[in-house]
């Protein structure tokens, strides 16, 4: 079940993330069946709106990857060197990248290692900010 009213909150003035997330919960994680879901960039930056506590995954496996330790973390390193060395999982139903892309100087390795952890006919759900987006300032300087 997905907390569309905490989100909404929590995200007030950015439309996009929340609508994003809802057709990723609508369309995808819970179409039918067990989900294997890994998460780019999963480290929590503010405790209360991490996907990982927005989206349940019931009877499914969730596994969030992110280049430091903290909340919503299971794997820490850096995207593609995981995969190059058989660390990554794969075979996953939907792979999740929520924001972090734009501050991923590696970005076009980790899509890469996206696309080859999808598992044939699973999903790929990459949401990011442009330049000057006023969210992706304010979250990168509290990073």
């Amino acid at each position: 079940m997905f907390d569309f009213d905490g989100f909404f909150k929590g995200w007030a003035g950015d439309i996009a993330v929340p609508s994003f997330l809802e057709r990723v919960y609508t369309e995808v994680v819970f179409a039918g069946g067990e989900r294997r879901v890994l998460e780019l960039g999963s480290r929590a930056s503010r405790d209360d709106h991490d996907a990982r506590s927005l989206i349940r995954v019931d009877g499914g496996t969730w596994t969030g990857v992110d280049w430091r330790e903290g909340p919503g973390v299971d794997l820490v390193g850096v995207v593609d060197l995981l995969a190059k060395d058989g660390k990554l999982p794969t075979d996953n139903d939907l792979v999740l990248s929520i924001s972090t892309l734009e501050h991923d100087p590696r970005w076009p390795a980790t899509i890469r290692a996206a696309v080859a952890s999808v598992r044939n006919g699973g999903a790929i759900a990459l949401c990011c900010a442009g330049p000057g987006s006023p969210l992706a300032s304010r979250l990168s300087a509290q990073m």
